[in-house]
């Protein structure tokens, strides 16, 4: 009675809660040496590499965000006066949730850093599934594993240099809200008020049977 009673009083006063926020569950990398690979356009179209992220299953999944790291990929063009601009390299990154096509954007382009490797990050969750009217990444939460790969929309034989590949799971953890320090002391005294209640309530009970 005087536990629940506590609890209660804990609950009501809005010190024992949880709440919900955002952060990376699991990170999961795939490193091709220190001077990387080449990515052909023998290899577009398809799935180059994965992420498995079965060891997340039961825990809630948000986002899901592949970063790749190249060198190498254009984007390159010619334009020719009286007509359009035309590609010679246009690389774009691909996700899947299997094994066999890729789903590209035009938000997606590789683009080379000045010097060096550059960086490019796609996400994907329920908002970009209604977006584009894809199942691609409730797909990937079915699966737990979600794929990735290239195409190129050059004119020539095109490859790049790719470095390496990682995949960010965000999802919402609970967190339980501490209690402050008084209301601690509260509690600790109600506790001992109840406990010399019951010891006293023995003491009655020992003489009563006594006499």
């Amino acid at each position: 009675m005087l536990r629940t009673a506590i609890l209660s009083l804990a609950v009501s006063l809005g010190l024992v809660a949880s709440s919900a926020s955002a952060a990376v569950i699991g990170t999961f990398s795939n490193d091709y040496g220190p001077t990387g690979i080449q990515v052909s356009e023998a290899d577009e179209g398809t799935v180059f590499d994965s992420f498995d992220f079965s060891s997340l299953a039961g825990q809630q999944v948000d986002s899901l965000s592949v970063s790749v790291t190249f060198a190498d990929a254009g984007p390159s063009s010619i334009t020719i006066p009286g007509f359009l601009s035309i590609p010679l390299e246009l690389w774009t990154l691909g996700l899947s949730s299997g094994t066999g096509s890729i789903f590209t954007d035009t938000a997606s382009v590789l683009v080379d850093a000045a010097t060096g490797f550059a960086t490019l990050t796609r996400t994907i969750n329920a908002a970009t599934d209604a977006a584009s009217g894809e199942s691609l990444f409730a797909d990937a939460l079915s699966s737990l594993s979600l794929g990735f790969g290239f195409e190129d929309t050059g004119l020539f034989f095109n490859d790049f240099t790719l470095s390496s590949a990682s995949l960010s799971v965000e999802g919402t953890a609970a967190a339980v809200v501490p209690l402050p320090a008084p209301v601690w002391l509260l509690l600790t005294a109600l506790g001992g008020l109840g406990l010399a209640a019951r010891r006293q309530t023995n003491r009655f009970q020992t003489a009563s049977s006594l006499s």
